[in-house]
């Protein structure tokens, strides 16, 4: 408490305390409409495997969102807020070091999801100001205090915890049903004829997508996820029609290390897709397609368990 201190230094370290709490409230709010991609952002790092990376974004937005109303509602700061988000700003820090040597000065680092674009050394500029806010906070601090406090606390750290689990499950609480192993012929003629590299793998992942479809959007990120942890693996896109949109694809994707197939004859677009929606996603092997994957049922590790037999 500040009990001793005079009412000016009061507000101020409330003012303090509020601004805090509103970066930390607004960061965990503006990544659940992108919940799902960052997931796939910490899955990419190759630290976390593909459902373990979901769990930690749900729980990393939650902690967020929990650091945010303790501050915001003056509860809990020295022994629970302010070290949690020490931990938190130390976490962001290391991965945005690890964004900036890997990929460069991203245009949006995705710290407040799409709704405030950041750059990576805006959002480093940012978490050290942040952390000189709490170095100022560690020394003069005011939290409200009485009977009920710790339950107080214990609701809030539970309704943030479960608030982006219900707004997005993650995909591996499901039970998928076991994909099949199929035996269909497919056309292999048709990627050689429209493909602008030759293709050298008797196996290869083919996903067949649309430039304006959100699920084959889906679909490529997790690709490109998975070629980024595993670049040997055979990926392929096919695109139908006259490559409108296609740009905008690879913009959204960042899937531009995945070759791709323009099809511009309708009738073999259809004959390799074998039906009228997409994605369609198939695991060929010489001129065999063995299986079918839909976006969120593409597993890493059985892909490369099928390539290394």
């Amino acid at each position: 408490m500040l009990s001793n201190h005079s009412t000016p230094n009061k507000i101020l370290v409330i003012t303090i305390q509020l601004v805090l709490g509103l970066a930390f409230l607004i960061s965990g709010l503006s990544k659940l409409p992108t919940l799902e991609t960052f997931g796939w952002t910490i899955a990419e790092t190759g630290w976390f495997n593909w459902a373990v990376s979901e769990w930690i974004a749900r729980f990393i937005i939650g902690l967020e969102l929990f650091i945010g109303l303790l501050f915001i509602t003056q509860l809990g700061i020295k022994k629970i807020a302010r070290p949690i988000a020490f931990i938190t700003i130390l976490f962001f820090s290391t991965y945005l070091f690890y964004v900036l040597n890997k990929y460069g000065n991203e245009a949006n680092c995705g710290c407040y999801g799409e709704v405030i674009p950041m750059t990576t050394k805006e959002s480093l500029v940012k978490n050290l100001v942040l952390f000189l806010l709490l170095v100022l906070n560690a020394r003069f601090s005011f939290e409200f205090t009485f009977k009920l406090k710790k339950a107080v606390q214990l609701i809030i750290l539970a309704l943030c915890l479960t608030a982006p689990f219900l707004y997005l499950l993650p995909d591996s609480i499901y039970i998928m049903p076991k994909e099949q192993t199929i035996d269909e012929p497919i056309n292999r003629d048709i990627i050689y004829k429209f493909s602008k590299d030759s293709i050298t793998h008797d196996k290869m992942i083919l996903a067949i997508v649309s430039p304006g479809c959100k699920y084959c959007r889906k679909a490529a990120n997790r690709m490109r996820v998975m070629k980024e942890r595993h670049p040997e693996l055979p990926f392929l896109f096919a695109f139908g029609g006259s490559g409108d949109g296609i740009e905008d694809f690879f913009k959204d994707t960042k899937a531009q290390k995945i070759p791709y197939i323009l099809i511009d004859n309708k009738e073999e677009f259809v004959e390799l897709n074998g039906r009228n929606a997409v994605p369609t996603i198939k695991w060929i092997e010489g001129d065999k397609c063995v299986r079918k994957s839909n976006y969120y049922s593409l597993k890493e590790s059985q892909i490369i368990e099928w390539l290394s037999q």
